[in-house]
């Protein structure tokens, strides 16, 4: 079995069946990660058709609330030298 790489596409197009292992060529949406062979994968790279996802994406957003931006506190507004200050 040949080595697999996932990836996502910049747009919706259609991918070549016979690259993929299918019997049709079949159109993928964008944005919607999938295994393809690495050298069709290292391909549509490439030539900018795909891009590597990032393979935890959702497991890695913090709850809401739990203070995920470490020590940082909020931004204050600047003081003075806005417009109409004298």
């Amino acid at each position: 079995m040949s080595k697999k790489k996932r990836i996502s596409l910049h747009g919706s197009i259609v991918l070549s069946g016979k690259a993929m292992g299918k019997e049709e060529d079949f159109r993928q949406d964008r944005d919607k990660p999938l295994l393809a062979p690495e050298g069709y994968a290292d391909h549509l790279l490439a030539e900018g058709f795909a891009y590597v996802p990032d393979k935890t994406k959702k497991s890695q957003e913090p709850p809401a609330g739990t203070g995920s931006q470490g020590s940082k506190s909020p931004k204050d507004p600047p003081i003075g030298g806005g417009a109409g200050d004298t």
